[in-house]
Formats: C-alpha cells, structure tokens, sequence
C-alpha cells in the first residue's frame, strides 16, 4: 500500500442572515472560489435532494504525512472563514436545519492500492471495526424528523439517506463495485479504501486526530478475521454506535464492552502506525473523550439545550468555525464523565422498532 490519504467534508451552507439555504449557484460560487484560492486542492459540489441545492464537499487532494494534513485543514478554515464573512454564509455539518436536515458525512480515503483483490481483502479484514469509527464521530442528534437526542447519530439511523448502507460483504468471486457502503472500493480510477460512515466534523482538531486515527488503523497490521457472528455484531454495534455514540457498549470478540475500552485498545495500534506518517503526539483530544464518553453529538445536544429552537442551534453550530480556540476541545475538557449505556441486543433493537400499524382489533 501506497500510504497517501485523503478525505471528503460535507457542509451545507445557509444565508447567515435569512437562514435559508444557498441557492445552488451561489455554493457553486464558493466552490469555485475555494478552488482558485487553494489549487492544491479537489473542492467539489454534491447534491441535496431536499432542497434542491448543493453541498460543499471540501477535498484537500492527496496527503501523505501529519503535517500535511494539519497545514491543509488550517488553511482550509481559514478561507472558509474568509469567505463564510465576506459571503455572509454559514457551514452547517450536522442536520439541525428545519427546512432541509440533510445529515452530513466525512468520507477518509486510504491507498493507494491497484489491486482490487487486496481493497476487498482489507476490507473484510476491518469491517468489524467501522462501527468503532462510527461511534467516535456522532455528531448528528438533532433532526427535523426525529426526536432529538434519539439517536447520537441520525445520519447512521438513515442510512445518509440511503447513501452508506451496512456492508453487505459480497465474495470476491461475484464482487461487483458499489457505491454507497460503509466501507468501500472507490473503484478503479480512485483506487483507494473508503471509510464513509463517519458523520461530519465540528470541530477542526477533532478532524485531525481522527483522520489520522483512521489512517493508522487501516494501514496497521490489525486484522479480523470476518465470520458470520462477527458480522452480525458489525450490525448491531452500528446500530448502538447511532443510539449512543462514546457512551455505547458493543458485543466485541465475543464478551460485551463498553466502546471507550475498545478505543483505548487500539490507540496505541494507531499510534505506532501513524509514526510513518510522522505523527508524534498520542491522539491527546481522542483519549479525553473515551475516558469520559463525551462526543460532538453531547456538545450539540448542549448547544441545543440553551435554545430549544432548531433555527437557533443551526446558527450556533454554523458559528463553530470561526470560533477560537476550538469549543468543541474546550467543552470535552470541561465537562464531566457520562454514564455508559448497556448494550443493545438483536431482541430489543426489533422490539424498539415494531410500530403498531393496524387497530388492535386486528
């Protein structure tokens, strides 16, 4: 393996004064002047079928150590902060916004490696560990559909709106490419590993330690073998990484654990194999938040908290960027443990979701 990397940040963008969202062309616009501001990187547009609009995908192109990645991020929130003032737009990551939702994702890109064959092989040997990395990353608890706090993870419950399903394992023998995973092939012209469950950064150290959490992990030695109790398990720790985030217990190597144990076990993997990409530091914000359970999703479940009102969380979570320092490292460092939650079995994951859809006389 090549061990260059990449990733894809999801923002929909609101007019900072009516709240509304940008119209196409205008997200077009900032794109564009990302783009020319910032030639090294791959800026491009997705769609957002609620609205009608476009999301900003932020791409920082190909990177290959620590501090290319830190150099990147910090001059990409520059210029989005830049821009966000001059532009009077807002970023939002999270699905807070009324009229829309639209959950955002990150999408991490490890290769590069042109053997398919050895993509689908690593794939198979890390799918157990995706619902880890989703469980790191809530960060969408608030939802114009739902009510709020029923999942850490709203964007993980839909699916991303049918854009990342669970990970249906096809054999190699009958592999064909698809897209819209878990984790994934991004086919022969982008030859790379794509994590892309995780829910989208608010907070831009976060997104660092993560990335390169990521990164270390996939390209480390550490391997599952993929049977068919462990695949089952990858389902139902998704399911308790959307419920419950940091504070999620999954069913893991056959005993139940709470996900912060997990996390702490593979911290130092992910260290020792970040060395290569010249990362010396020992994930200081990621630790903080497994020892006391707390993820972006608590930090916007407390934004929410002193509002009430959806439009006033989507502005406060649009503001996030600009602030300084990072809030989001300051409210980890504040607040106190949260209580871990037990976990979630194939029988009660059912029951929660049987709907009484005919009178009980039927």
């Amino acid at each position: 393996m090549n061990l260059t990397f990449s990733f894809e940040w999801e923002m929909f963008l609101i007019d900072e004064e009516k709240g509304t969202p940008l119209k196409a062309d205008r997200v077009r616009k900032i794109k564009n002047l990302m783009q020319f501001s910032q030639p090294w990187a791959r800026h491009g547009l997705d769609f957002h079928h609620r609205v009608n609009t476009r999301l900003l995908e932020v791409r920082p192109g190909i990177i290959s150590s620590y501090s290319e990645l830190v150099d990147s991020v910090n001059k990409i929130k520059a210029e989005l902060n830049r821009l966000s003032k001059r532009e009077k737009f807002l970023p939002i990551v999270s699905g807070t916004v009324p009229v829309a939702g639209g959950v955002m994702g990150l999408h991490i890109h490890i290769g590069t490696i042109h053997s398919i064959h050895k993509i689908e092989k690593r794939i198979r040997e890390i799918l157990y560990l995706v619902p880890v990395l989703a469980g790191i990353s809530v960060s969408s608890p608030v939802y114009p559909d739902t009510n709020d706090g029923q999942f850490k993870s709203t964007r993980i419950w839909e699916n991303a709106e049918w854009t990342s399903l669970p990970n249906q394992n096809t054999s190699i023998g009958v592999h064909q490419w698809q897209w819209g995973t878990d984790i994934m092939d991004s086919g022969i012209e982008k030859p790379t590993i794509q994590i892309r469950i995780p829910d989208a950064p608010l907070s831009t150290e976060f997104l660092k330690e993560f990335v390169i959490f990521v990164v270390g992990l996939v390209s480390s030695g550490i391997s599952y073998e993929l049977t068919e109790d462990r695949y089952m398990n990858y389902i139902l720790n998704r399911y308790n990484a959307a419920k419950h985030g940091l504070q999620a217990t999954f069913r893991w190597l056959g005993k139940e654990k709470p996900l912060s144990e997990i996390i702490e076990e593979l911290l130092p993997i992910a260290i020792e194999s970040a060395k290569s990409l010249g990362y010396k530091e020992h994930f200081p914000l990621l630790t903080e938040m497994a020892k006391k359970h707390i993820s972006q999703a608590d930090f916007i479940l407390a934004i929410h908290s002193t509002t009430t009102d959806k439009w006033a969380t989507t502005f406060e979570i649009g503001k996030l960027l600009r602030s300084e320092p990072d809030p989001f490292v300051e409210f980890v460092h504040t607040s106190s443990a949260i209580p871990v939650k037990p976990f979630i079995s194939e029988e009660d994951v059912v029951l929660s979701n049987i709907v009484k859809a005919t009178p009980l006389s039927y």
